[in-house]
Formats: C-alpha cells, sequence, structure tokens
C-alpha cells in the first residue's frame, strides 16, 4: 500500500500505509487495543540467562563464529559508510575506528546480557549525516564528496 501510495505521489505515503495497516489489524485480525502507553514487559525471564557451556559446544561453535564475522563486517561497513558520507575519511582510512567497533562491541554485549536480539551500527545514518549540513546550514568539510 506504501509502495502504490509512494508511486502516486501521494504526501505521507509511508504515515497513511501506517494508520491503514493498524486500522485494518483491528477490522481482520485479532488485534485488541490496550491504550496508548503502557509499561515495557519485563526483562526478568532473559537478564543474565546466559549458557555459556552451550555457546562453546563443538556443535554451535560454527553458529557463533558466523554470528561473530557477520556482526563484525556489518558493523565495520556501516561505520565506514557513515564515516564516509560524513566527511571522516581520510585516504579511504577512518580515525579511531578501533574506538567506534569497541563502543558497538559493549552495546552488543550490554544487549546479550538483557536478553535482547544482537544490537549494530545502522547504515540509515548515513542519511542523517548527509544532510546534517543543510538542516543546520554549517559548512561541509573539504573532503566531503560533492553532490
Amino acid at each position: 500500500m506504501i509502495v502504490a501510495l509512494d508511486h502516486l505521489k501521494v504526501k505521507g505515503a509511508i504515515l497513511i500505509g501506517i494508520l491503514l495497516t493498524t486500522v485494518l489489524s483491528f477490522v481482520v485480525g485479532d488485534n485488541t487495543f490496550h491504550g496508548v502507553f503502557s509499561a515495557p514487559p519485563s526483562i526478568a525471564p532473559t537478564l543474565l540467562r546466559l549458557d555459556i557451556s552451550a555457546a562453546l559446544s563443538i556443535g554451535i561453535i560454527n553458529v557463533v563464529l558466523v554470528f561473530f564475522l557477520v556482526e563484525l563486517f556489518d558493523a565495520t561497513g556501516s561505520l565506514m559508510g557513515v564515516a564516509n558520507r560524513a566527511g571522516l575519511l581520510k585516504a579511504g582510512k577512518m580515525d579511531r575506528l578501533n574506538k567506534a567497533l569497541m563502543a558497538d562491541s559493549t552495546a552488543i554485549m550490554a544487549g546479550s546480557f538483557l536478553g535482547t536480539s544482537s544490537t549494530t551500527a545502522y547504515i540509515e545514518s548515513a542519511s542523517c549525516c548527509a544532510n546534517w549540513w543543510t538542516w543546520t546550514g554549517a559548512m561541509r568539510p573539504r573532503s566531503y564528496p560533492p553532490r
């Protein structure tokens, strides 16, 4: 629906699509309204429920390695992409990449202790960096690629 509205150049296509989908979920689906605000669910069932011995067993070590590599390349690519859009790359390299990856890995560890899914850096931040100079009227750095 959002794609169709966007193709027809309807302003607010995303918001209209979200609202229509919400209304349809009440009509067609088994959805009930419980109010606008509520307390978040308890984290007690997942807080610090780590099974380290199972994660280090020989059968699951491949899965752990795959998750590690996917997260490493995803975070590195996202950080480099955002740094490029922000004009922070010098000769194709990012200063303090190790600190940015350390912050990302700390967030991942904190998320795992809380029992949440993996947290990560998002490439969508690049769109913010690309438009920041427009919003603030600040001068672009010389290393920033031209439009």
